[in-house]
């Protein structure tokens, strides 16, 4: 248990202005459960947002105590927009850091779950993973099924021996002590980001528990993923981590 620590949520957002409402009532939702047994502070990073999805965040939450916003100015990518959440989260003192989707796929109330099941005596980063065998993976998308399922697989082979062996290396919905967000320098800007950040606290020691999180269909909006580039980045990765894991991947 966690209880009484200070979480940041950080929530990266590229033209999401037809999901919000759906995730302006979730975020509300879940303060409520959190704010008596923690001090959490959801921050909203805009990446440059062509559409009205920055005008609704600060409407909503611009005297919110318990929302940050930041504003990227121009498209600079996913990771990219993590990498501000995260510096923001660790500057400000927060002990754990939760990752989520503004998108439908992953439902933000799960959030509280995976608080109430950290053990921070047994694990370092708790990871939602929709392959784990408890789930039913009805839900996925079929090309990113593929993908992310086939990569997964391919993670495993490349990371073995060093390290245990994950069910999947991609999925955004995570939690983390601080101290591994301090000691990994994840490097991609693109979706990448998500593995590159778990491969290395593998490699590093970091303990891993996964847990079963199903997919939802996207309800709003469309992915941003380009599938095409997402497969040569994740192989070019593999190549680099096949040749690198033994240095610890730095």
């Amino acid at each position: 248990m966690i209880k009484k620590s200070r979480i940041a949520i950080v929530i990266p957002l590229y033209n999401e202005f037809d999901s919000l409402n759906y995730l302006f009532y979730r975020v509300d939702g879940v303060h409520k459960i959190l704010k008596d047994d923690y001090t959490e502070k959801f921050i909203f990073i805009d990446d440059g947002s062509t559409d009205k999805t920055g005008d609704a965040l600060k409407k909503k939450y611009g005297k919110s105590d318990y929302v940050d916003i930041i504003h990227h100015e121009k498209n600079s990518g996913y990771g990219a927009a993590l990498k501000t959440g995260f510096k923001r989260a660790l500057e400000a003192r927060f002990d754990y850091i939760i990752t989520i989707d503004a998108d439908t796929n992953y439902d933000q109330f799960l959030i509280p779950q995976l608080i109430y099941d950290f053990n921070p005596n047994t694990e370092d980063i708790m990871a939602a993973s929709p392959w784990h065998p408890e789930c039913s993976k009805k839900n996925f998308p079929i090309i990113r099924f593929i993908l992310s399922y086939s990569m997964s697989k391919l993670y495993q082979l490349v990371l073995h021996p060093e390290c245990q062996p994950l069910t999947c290396y991609s999925a955004c919905f995570r939690l983390y002590k601080k101290e591994v967000l301090e000691n990994i320098n994840h490097l991609s800007n693109s979706f990448l980001t998500n593995t590159e950040i778990i491969s290395k606290a593998l490699l590093h020691g970091y303990r891993v528990k996964e847990v079963p999180i199903n997919v939802n269909y996207r309800l709003f909006g469309a992915s941003k993923m380009k599938v095409f580039r997402q497969i040569i980045n994740h192989f070019q990765y593999m190549n680099y981590l096949r040749t690198h894991k033994k240095e610890r991947a730095n």
